[in-house]
């Protein structure tokens, strides 16, 4: 089984951020580099996790990138790094065989300004789920920048980005991240390969930015506005759940029914309807 695991992830040629506590039947540092053997990253720019953790990780993946930079969470680096070691293993990282290559910030990946950094990064990381949806918003305003995002998420919120219209998991987060992003899931990693156990499956999933986005950037606001509001309340109509930002007439001019439900439209379709929305605003 893990043998299998390890040639999935040479096959797809990706790199992920796996926590201390992952085993896939073995010790978590062997595993974490037979990882790194399969998938090492020779260009990485980034590599992020909130909480570096015990720094194998990005010892791993990390151990023949030409350049990288890493995330650390202020607050759990240092107010809570003597109890699991996060400090301590920051501090490693710092004077190891990384030095010089590696640089750390210590800063929160929800308020991190990625545009600095060079163009064509990798992004990496295992997302915790109360910070996966607004720190995947948060990346997909560098999406120029960025050649690709690895990510490891509980399957459920992989099954909603990568959702079609019409489906039950199909929402909000599917339409704002397709609309940036193409987005394939790579491979499920079951509850067995970590220590404890959760109750859920993970998955990995890899998000590549559309080389032109569905939404252009002067439109976004509305776009989301848009799509936020048609998810609101699942169970309503377009015609009720859009009042005041669409009427129906507006709808009817994109060829979408009123009385369709929001789980019912595809990206392209929010996208043109935004872009009707923007054209009437600036006619008035």
């Amino acid at each position: 089984l893990q043998q299998h695991r390890l040639r999935t992830a040479q096959r797809h040629r990706l790199a992920v951020a796996l926590h201390v506590q992952l085993a896939l039947g073995g010790d978590p540092s062997e595993v974490a580099l037979g990882l790194g053997r399969s998938c090492r990253l020779l260009d990485v720019r980034v590599f992020q996790e909130r909480g570096i953790g015990n720094g194998v990780p990005a010892q791993v993946l990390l151990g023949g990138a030409l350049r990288a930079a890493a995330l650390e969470n202020q607050h759990i680096g240092r107010q809570k790094g003597a109890e699991r070691g996060g400090f301590a293993a920051t501090q490693r990282l710092r004077e190891g065989a990384l030095a010089g290559k590696l640089v750390i910030h210590e800063q929160d990946a929800l308020t991190f300004d990625f545009t600095p950094l060079p163009a064509q990064m990798k992004i990496v990381g295992n997302l915790p789920y109360n910070i996966s949806t607004p720190l995947l918003f948060h990346i997909a305003q560098s999406a120029p920048k960025v050649q690709h995002v690895t990510v490891m998420l509980q399957k459920e919120v992989v099954d909603r980005m990568t959702a079609a219209p019409d489906t039950e998991a199909y929402g909000r987060l599917s339409v704002m991240l397709q609309a940036t992003f193409a987005i394939k899931r790579l491979f499920i990693v079951p509850p067995g390969a970590f220590r404890p156990i959760p109750s859920v499956d993970s998955a990995v999933a890899q998000l590549t930015p559309l080389a032109v986005p569905k939404v252009p950037s002067a439109q976004f606001e509305v776009f989301s506005s848009l799509v936020t509001a048609a998810f609101g309340q699942r169970r309503k109509t377009l015609r009720n759940t859009l009042k005041g930002l669409a009427d129906e007439a507006t709808l009817k001019s994109c060829e979408i029914d009123p009385t369709a439900r929001g789980e019912t439209l595809s990206v392209d379709q929010y996208a043109r309807l935004a872009a009707v929305v923007c054209t009437q605003k600036n006619e008035i």
